[in-house]
């Protein structure tokens, strides 16, 4: 009778029966062997093989057949997946792997013989021993994929690959190669550079491959060095500045025939200075915007200012350093700068120091107030419900005006230039004479409907900038009447 389930059994024909007719009856459970596997199974070799195929099975037995670009031991420990298994893995009697010095097994195309699969496997994973061999000297295909524009005779590098194959061989506009010479497994490639770099992309090594019988695999990091001049102390980052210098790859082998490498433009900051304001005959204050800081990390910003230096930089004799503490990486920056001379042209710089260097932003020039003269004279027309605000410059100080219009804030009940809530409405023309009358129109674009605003003409020259009185206006709602006639 069965272990488990149940049982009927129908007796036919007259019985007797005891007092006690139920017979218990037990049967001892049979143990069988499970089957072996017949069908398709997905089996593969571990890194740095990366090979992988689906081989038939039949009654456990089966051949995987797949180019090795390495040669390899078969160890006791074969058999990775399914665990605790009986399989058994051996070169074919048929169709192997070359083999030398009975246990060794050459690179190239062959197959294992593949036994013992139990029917409960879903796949298989082995692991070979790797044997390295190195040949003395061999010739070695360096390939440079090219991230370019333009041409053959004339690529302009984009972010990718800023670093060039020194006397390379073009193939298209898409890569360049050269072949170079090995030597005992190390592979020095000559290398030049116009920017800043790092070596490959999202990891150092990313991009760098060996191929070894045509099977293309990763280089490990610690087979890449250079003697480019490293940026920054973080020798794990691989930043490095431009110029002439040696890539060195190790791990070459007798089976490698090519290599690739790669590499990036390093990201630099992106800054720009774009005014000055506020000036007096002493006294201005600069401005300027960190777009970017780059993929260094930022550890001081500010402006360089110099009545003598063109293009002022940090370190330069008559060249003053303003720092600005504080504040966010990315943003508008400002400093006052004070004890100017009178009457003299200065130039101005942003600047930011990072990891990987010192960024200059574009140079502006401005000139402080001559002794003597003032700052404008200015008012504010109060608001007659008209379309405009108005406002009217009475004297310029003895120095041309070099912007004026008005300040306007919903929140603000004294607003000034920089002030929180604050807009700053410029008028451009020309001021051909003195007294001067100007104003800003009101659209419903600049104003909300039924919104109360402050504001204030402004006027400045090189001597200072002059506020007129604060004034007001609530827009009103346009009402469009339509005539029939």
């Amino acid at each position: 009778m069965p272990e488990t389930g149940e049982t009927e059994v129908i007796l036919q024909g007259p019985g007797k029966y005891g007092d006690n007719p139920v017979q218990t009856h037990t049967n001892t459970p049979v143990i069988q062997e499970p089957g072996f596997f017949s069908g398709k199974l997905p089996v593969s070799v571990q890194s740095p093989w990366e090979s992988y195929a689906v081989v038939d099975f039949v009654d456990g037995l089966g051949h995987f057949s797949f180019n090795s670009p390495y040669s390899f031991n078969i160890e006791s420990d074969v058999v990775q997946l399914p665990t605790g298994s009986q399989i058994t893995v051996v070169n074919a009697s048929s169709g192997g792997f070359e083999v030398q010095n009975s246990s060794d097994y050459l690179s190239g195309n062959g197959k294992l013989t593949i036994d013992k699969v139990p029917a409960t496997a879903t796949r298989i994973e082995l692991k070979l021993k790797r044997i390295k061999t190195v040949a003395p000297k061999q010739d070695i295909l360096v390939n440079n994929p090219l991230g370019i524009s333009g041409t053959k005779e004339n690529p302009v590098p984009f972010d990718f690959t800023p670093v060039r194959l020194v006397e390379p061989d073009y193939v298209g506009v898409q890569e360049e190669q050269k072949t170079i010479e090995s030597e005992t497994g190390v592979l020095v490639i000559p290398i030049t550079s116009n920017f800043k770099f790092k070596l490959g992309n999202s990891s150092p090594e990313y991009g760098f491959s060996y191929y070894n019988n045509g099977v293309k695999t990763q280089i490990p990091i610690e087979n890449i060095s250079t003697n480019a001049t490293a940026i920054g102390s973080d020798s794990s980052l691989h930043y490095y500045q431009p110029g002439n210098c040696n890539l060195n790859i190790q791990g070459i082998e007798d089976t490698t025939t090519r290599v690739d490498i790669l590499s990036k433009k390093l990201s630099i900051p992106v800054i720009s200075t774009f005014e000055s304001t506020d000036i007096t005959k002493v006294s201005l204050t600069a401005k300027g915007e960190i777009e970017d800081i780059g993929e260094g990390s930022l550890s001081e910003k500010g402006f360089v200012i110099s009545s003598v230096n063109s293009i002022p930089a940090i370190g330069q004799p008559n060249t003053t350093k303003v720092t600005v503490e504080g504040g966010s990486d990315v943003g508008t920056i400002q400093a006052v700068i004070e004890t100017l001379t009178p009457g003299t042209s200065y130039h101005i710089r942003l600047y930011v120091i990072t990891s990987l260097g010192t960024a200059y932003a574009n140079n502006i020039t401005t000139q402080t107030g001559e002794q003597g003269t003032n700052p404008p004279d200015v008012d504010t027309i109060v608001y007659d419900s008209t379309d405009k605000i108005e406002g009217i410059i009475n004297a310029d100080g003895g120095s041309p005006i070099t912007k004026y219009g008005f300040v306007t804030s919903a929140e603000n009940n004294d607003p000034e230039i920089g002030d929180t809530n604050v807009v700053e409405r410029r008028v451009t023309g020309t001021i051909n004479e003195i007294p001067h009358s100007f104003i800003y129109p009101i659209s419903p674009k600049a104003f909300a409907d039924d919104t109360t605003y402050y504001y204030k003409a402004f006027a400045e020259n090189n001597a200072g900038i002059v506020y007129g009185g604060v004034s007001n206006l609530k827009p009103k709602k346009q009402m469009m009447v339509k005539l029939q006639l």
